[in-house]
């Protein structure tokens, strides 16, 4: 019995210290500077899932400025900026069009057994974007292309309205 007391704490343990280290992270910016600089992936993973990171806590609670307050609700919303969209993943489409021909690989039984050349207009998935390339997907193989050789932003703009 006590056995398993022990495993409890020891768990218990590791648990608040995940949970102190995650909290320092998000409310004291020299922490998170140097975990940013040891582990920048940790920044971008956050990013990437759509966690705001201020610098101070009033920054999460700012007051609408008064120009902000007396523009009208109808006015349409300007078109989220790239950037915006690639640390937004709520933004993304589910998939694209391609404005170019590109090649992909061809993919069997989950091995690649050659390469596939698709003409533009194809529809692909998005699997990932970036801040100047977009990840798809086509029939199991997966390739790399530059924001500006699909519908992206355009699909983007359209959603937004």
């Amino acid at each position: 019995m006590e056995e398993e007391h022990s495993k409890f704490w020891r768990l218990a343990l590791i648990l608040s210290l995940a949970a102190f280290v995650a909290v320092a992270y998000l409310r004291i910016p020299p922490f998170r500077d140097l975990v940013n600089e040891k582990f920048p992936w940790v920044k971008e993973e956050l990013v990437h899932r759509g966690i705001k990171i201020v610098n101070h806590p009033s920054e999460a609670y700012a007051e609408p400025t008064p120009e902000a307050a007396a523009t009208p609700q109808s006015a349409p919303k300007p078109a989220p900026a790239l950037e915006q969209i690639v640390a937004n993943r709520a933004l993304w489409p589910k998939e694209v069009i391609l404005k170019k021909q590109t090649i992909f690989p061809a993919v069997v039984n989950g091995k690649e057994v050659g390469k596939i050349t698709l003409p533009a207009g194809i529809t692909v998935q998005i699997y990932k974007i970036e801040p100047d390339r977009v990840a798809v997907i086509y029939k199991g193989g997966g390739a790399w292309v530059q924001v500006a050789e699909t519908d992206l932003l355009e699909r983007v703009r359209a959603s937004q309205r």
